[in-house]
């Protein structure tokens, strides 16, 4: 086989972008349709010169979230489960570690708590 073929039939086995319903959607290779589970990411990707992030997701939990809660719409489909979103960066949140507290302040707090639910369900009106 001469180089000319291969690099056809090398050519034949790439994904085709294909537009479907407003998604940049690629045509998945039958060989590689089942992705393992350590091979479905999430990447979230944005840089300080532009407002938007780009979400890359296989989940199906975030997928759905992004979809319903965020109402969102998916921009590209990769065709093998993987969806990419744009989001604002301002709407992005990420988890904050927990405060220290003393015991002084935890003591404070749940005192502050008690005396709340306690007002709320009419045991402190007296």
């Amino acid at each position: 086989m001469n180089a000319t073929a291969k690099n056809k039939k090398a050519q034949s086995k790439l994904r085709k972008p294909v537009k479907r319903e407003g998604i940049e959607k690629q045509e998945a290779k039958p060989a590689r349709a089942h992705l393992s589970d350590w091979e479905k990411e999430t990447i979230i990707g944005y840089n300080e010169t532009t407002e938007q992030a780009d979400i890359f997701t296989y989940s199906q939990k975030l997928i759905k979230h992004l979809k319903t809660k965020m109402k969102l719409k998916p921009y590209a489909d990769n065709g093998v489960g993987g969806l990419s979103f744009k989001i604002d960066k301002d709407r992005l949140r990420f988890p904050q570690p927990k405060r220290a507290m003393s015991e002084k302040a935890k003591k404070a707090g749940a005192e502050r708590l008690a005396k709340g639910r306690a007002r709320k369900q009419g045991v402190g009106k007296g």
